[in-house]
C-alpha cells in the first residue's frame, strides 16, 4: 500500500470515528483523545490532518454534506419525467439514509446545538442546488400541466423532502408513536415509507378535477 493510500484510509478512519462520536454525543462533548481511540490512532495524530477539533467536525459536515445532496441531485438529473424524478429523490433519500445511518442523528445535534450555524457554510452551496433541482421538476410538472399550480414550488420541494427527513432525524419519536421498534432504520420499513410519501406527494400534486 503506497504512503497516499495510507494517509487516505487513515483520514477517512478519523472521520469515520468522529462522525460517530459527533453524531452520539455533539461537538463539545467529544474530545480528540476519544476519537483517536475509536479510530484506532494516536490522538496526535488526528493534528496531522486537521488543525483543531472544530476543524475536523466542519470536515465530517463537509462530507456529509456533498454526499447527501449529491445523490439525490443524480436522481433529479436522470429523470425522464417531472413525476419520475420526484420518485427517485426520495427513493434515493431513503437509501442515503439507510446508507448513512449517522446522519439523522448528526444533522439533529448541528441544528439543536448551533442551530446549523456551522453547517451553513457547507451546507447552503448543496442543498441550493438540490433545491433548485427539486423546484424545477415541479415547475415543468405545472408547466405540462401534470402537476397543480396553485401552490408556490418552492414550498412544494420543501414539503416533498420533509416527509422522509422527518421520518428518519424524529426515528425514536416516529418509532413510539407507530408502537414498532426500528421502523425507521430497518430497510424494509423505510424503504415502505418512500413508497408511501411518493404516493403521497403525487397524489396531492394531481391538478384538481373539473367538477
Amino acid at each position: 500500500m503506497t504512503s497516499t493510500a495510507t494517509e487516505t484510509d487513515t483520514r477517512s478512519a478519523i472521520l469515520d470515528a468522529a462522525t460517530e462520536l459527533f453524531a452520539l454525543q455533539g461537538l463539545e462533548a467529544t474530545s480528540i483523545k476519544a476519537i483517536g481511540q475509536q479510530a484506532g490512532v494516536n490522538s496526535a495524530l488526528i493534528y496531522y490532518y486537521f488543525a483543531d477539533k472544530a476543524a475536523l467536525y466542519d470536515a465530517v459536515l463537509g462530507r456529509m454534506a456533498t454526499a447527501f445532496p449529491e445523490r439525490l441531485s443524480e436522481a433529479v438529473l436522470s429523470a425522464d419525467s417531472p413525476a419520475a424524478g420526484l420518485a427517485a429523490v426520495i427513493h434515493a433519500q431513503a437509501e442515503a439514509f439507510l446508507a448513512e445511518p449517522r446522519l439523522p442523528r448528526l444533522i439533529a445535534r448541528e441544528l439543536a446545538d448551533h442551530a446549523a450555524a456551522r453547517g451553513k457554510p457547507v451546507f447552503r452551496e448543496h442543498l441550493l442546488r438540490l433545491l433548485g433541482g427539486i423546484t424545477g421538476l415541479i415547475r415543468a410538472g405545472q408547466q405540462a400541466g401534470e402537476f397543480r399550480d396553485d401552490l408556490e414550488p418552492e414550498f412544494l420541494a420543501v414539503s416533498v423532502l420533509s416527509q422522509m427527513n422527518w421520518f428518519v432525524i424524529a426515528g425514536p419519536v416516529i418509532e413510539m408513536i407507530l408502537e414498532r421498534d426500528g421502523a425507521t432504520s430497518d430497510p424494509v420499513a423505510v424503504r415502505r415509507f418512500a413508497d408511501h410519501v411518493v404516493r403521497f406527494s403525487l397524489a396531492a400534486l394531481e391538478p384538481p378535477r373539473e367538477a
